[in-house]
């Protein structure tokens, strides 16, 4: 009978505990007590229910119970299979009944002496540093579909452990995932896990919430009543506000990554074009040189006079041909092209950061950003944004020096070439005019070789340059962009677990029922003690 009443007892403190505060419909808490052997197998269940916010109605049930038994009231029922029908006499009703069914968290427990593994008998009076692994198993799998993939998720519990041990025989206790409050003459134990929350997320933080570990000291040992208390609970769906703007940022993110894709590529495009540019003005600057040497073999009378302007006016040709394919339409075109690409890409980099280059530079110098060796997503992001629109300007200011460099050598190039071709022409005309008709062709041609050398010289920074360029838009895509994104994806994944883990602890609608609002397991083991020491 005295163990009845503390049943009873436990039974109405579970239900005033769980009551809802405001409902309209029949609720139905559960509430699943377990005797444990020491090592945490189960040797006794008794599950609990209470129904509250009851009508004078006749009230349909669900229960998988046997040998059920109205604890609180004279209400009858009828039971056929699972379904139960109560007489409801307008009050709550708590019943009890058996199972042996097979609970979703699964309780090993094992005992260490002096690092030592023993059964607790031996241990009991013992002396020495005590060690006791608390090892919890979710058996509640499910196969939920996220993004087109199979996951296997756990339905999320919460399990505490408390005990009591006295500071009188023990001392130095330590917990892995819990508190230990001293009151001076006793500590009080508690400890957290949340089995299966690792196997579902992947988390290796995580891995040791499946364990909980206690140590102490003791000089003579003995076990205290240890409760363990299991709910299928974890996250309220208000603890997922924080990821409601995690939809906008991956949709952003993969538009950035979209853009900065396109802009590798052109990029990649731009090396090979300044690669082309340069090789031709050193052809363009061979040609040159070779009509230079041509005058001088020929002002030196090494070379016949026929011979040696037919070799200036085809060398002066070439030179003429190579600086129209370097200076057309098309390639001005271009470098005026990848110039505005470079400012768009300026200013989508600052709108991605939600800030502007003032800012931007100042949030880069503060942080010391230019030796940075860290790893945080956000830094990274800021450092690898601004090195890059830098990167870009310098370009920028490049192609603006090699477009005025063309146009201005182009003109002057021109205007010598006609004049040079003018003087060969007199040349041909007659000797006397020879001598006069070579000092100004070699000053032309000697203004020519030096404008073609400061043009070569502009296409070869450039060319550097675009190749700098093209590094740099590699190594920002791979280790700042992609990287982000590969961040992004990661949360954004962990984001549909969590959504999924708040799905599955909803949907728990009982152990013994389907149709339970709570249900908790609480689990006990009795004290084991001795009362001499061995």
């Amino acid at each position: 009978m005295k163990k009845k009443k503390k049943l009873l007892n436990l039974t109405l403190i579970a239900g005033l505990t769980l009551y809802p505060l405001s409902v309209s419909a029949l609720q139905k808490s559960e509430t699943v007590y377990s005797n444990l052997n020491s090592d945490g197998s189960i040797y006794k269940t008794v599950v609990s229910n209470h129904l509250s916010w009851i009508t004078e109605n006749e009230i349909e049930d669900e229960s998988e119970l046997k040998n059920i038994l109205n604890i609180n009231g004279e209400e009858e029922f009828n039971q056929n299979q699972n379904k139960l029908s109560w007489k409801s006499l307008g009050k709550d009703i708590f019943y009890q009944g058996e199972t042996d069914k097979p609970q979703p968290i699964k309780t090993e427990i094992k005992y260490f002496l002096n690092e030592e593994e023993k059964n607790i008998e031996e241990m009991l009076g013992k002396e020495g540093n005590i060690k006791i692994e608390f090892t919890f198993t979710n058996n509640l799998k499910n196969m939920i579909r996220i993004n087109g993939i199979n996951n296997e998720l756990c339905t999320p519990f919460v399990t505490t452990i408390g005990t009591i041990i006295d500071s009188e025989n023990n001392k130095n206790f330590k917990i892995n995932n819990g508190k230990i409050i001293n009151t001076g003459t006793r500590n009080m134990v508690v400890g957290l896990a949340s089995p299966g929350l690792y196997e579902s997320l992947n988390i290796k933080e995580l891995k040791e919430l499946n364990k909980i570990t206690l140590t102490y000291e003791t000089t003579n040992f003995s076990m205290n009543s240890i409760y363990i208390v299991s709910t299928p609970k974890l996250l309220e769906e208000t603890d997922l506000k924080i990821f409601d703007s995690m939809d906008n940022l991956y949709n952003n993110m993969q538009e950035l990554q979209k853009n900065m894709d396109k802009l590798e590529n052109g990029i990649i495009e731009l090396e090979k074009g300044t690669s082309t540019l340069s090789n031709g003005s050193k052809e363009l600057v061979n040609g040159i040189k070779e009509a230079k040497n041509a005058i001088n073999r020929l002002n030196n009378g090494s070379l016949a006079l026929e011979k040696g302007l037919k070799q200036i006016v085809l060398a002066l040709e070439n030179a003429s041909s190579e600086l129209n394919k370097i200076n057309s339409a098309n390639s001005l075109n271009q470098l005026n092209t990848l110039k505005k690409e470079n400012t768009n890409t300026i200013n989508l980099l600052i709108e991605k950061t939600g800030t502007n280059l003032e800012n931007l530079t100042k949030l880069y110098i503060q942080n010391n950003l230019k030796d940075y060796e860290g790893n945080e997503p956000y830094l990274l992001n800021i450092k690898s944004t601004y090195e890059l629109i830098c990167l870009l300007n310098m370009n920028n200011k490049s192609i603006n020096t090699t477009i005025e460099s063309l146009k201005n050598t182009t003109s002057n190039i021109n205007t010598l070439i006609t004049s040079l071709k003018n003087a060969t022409n007199e040349l041909s005309k007659g000797a006397t005019n020879l001598s006069y008709g070579l000092t100004n062709l070699k000053k032309g041609i000697d203004k020519i070789y030096n404008g073609s050398t400061s043009l070569d010289a502009g296409i070869q920074d450039l060319n550097k340059g675009a190749n700098t360029l093209c590094n740099g838009a590699k190594d920002y895509n791979k280790l700042g962009i992609q990287k982000l994104n590969n961040h992004v994806k990661m949360i954004k994944n962990y984001t549909n677990k969590f959504e999924s883990l708040l799905d599955l602890s909803k949907d728990y609608n009982g152990f013994t029922s389907k149709n339970s609002n709570t249900t908790n397991f609480i689990s006990i083991i009795k004290p084991i003690k001795i009362t001499y020491k061995r």
